[in-house]
This record gives structure tokens, sequence and C-alpha cells, in this order.
């Protein structure tokens, strides 16, 4: 199996080369709320750009509201 790092980090790749495909967007948003409860990837979502690219999936996908929110206030808690 996949370190969970590198899973998040595929995901996040596939977020950025499928910028505009509301389904990749959604279903990853998805995907990293539940990995952001893992706590080997908490690293990579604390890092600014992981931070920039889930707040353009939400400004630009309402699906991923909820599930950036969520994510966003677990990290801003864990400083």
């Amino acid at each position: 199996a996949l370190p969970i790092s590198n899973l998040v980090k595929a995901i996040i790749d596939a977020m950025k080369n499928h910028d505009s495909v509301g389904e990749v967007q959604v279903h990853a948003c998805d995907a990293l709320f539940e990995l952001s409860r893992v706590p080997a990837a908490y690293g990579i979502f604390k890092e600014n750009t992981t931070k920039e690219l889930l707040l353009r999936a939400k400004s630009h996908f309402k699906s991923c509201e909820s599930d950036v929110d969520d994510i966003m206030a677990t990290f801003e808690k864990k400083k």
C-alpha cells in the first residue's frame, strides 16, 4: 500500500491536473476530507499550496464547500 502522504499528494496532483473537472474536484475533496483525519498526512494539509488548492475548489465547486470547510477547521486548530 502507498504511504498516506503519497496518496494525498496523488490526489492533490489530480486536482491540479484537472482543475476544471467538477467530478474530480468533488471526489478529491471528499477523499482529502477522510485523509485529513490521518496524523501522517497533517504536514501536507498545513502547506499553503494545499490550502490554496482546496480554497480554489471550494470557490468553484459548491459540492466541495463542506469538506473544505471541515479540513480547514481541523488545521486551524492544529498549529
